[in-house]
């Protein structure tokens, strides 16, 4: 009996190393995996931001030829306006033409 407990004994100490190699390569590659994955977490964000930058400058883009449209919108609002104000003027000199003209007609 002495014999069969030593040869178990020895059996279970060869599987009980045999798991403890088996927990040793699990544990390199979970940490391997963490590793790799802090990589990936590290490309993803170096990603995201470059996605990032990518789109601000997009915006930013974007505002200035919204504003270079608003300038322009604003220039042609002032040239028309500024031409309104020469025809009102035109106008008014020629109603005061006219009205001069009607006073000497009505006068002769």
């Amino acid at each position: 009996k002495l014999a069969a407990l030593d040869s178990d004994h020895r059996k279970l100490k060869k599987s009980h190393a045999a798991l403890e190699d088996e927990a040793v390569l699990l544990r390199r590659q979970l940490s391997d995996a963490k590793n790799s994955g802090s990589a990936n977490v590290v490309l993803l964000t170096k990603d995201h931001e470059k996605q990032m930058k990518s789109s601000e400058k997009a915006r930013k883009r974007e505002l200035s030829e919204v504003r270079e449209m608003v300038k322009a919108r604003d220039g042609t609002i002032a040239e028309l306006q500024e031409r309104a104000r020469g025809y009102v003027e035109e106008v008014a000199n020629l109603e005061e033409e006219l009205n001069r003209a009607r006073s000497e007609r009505d006068a002769k």
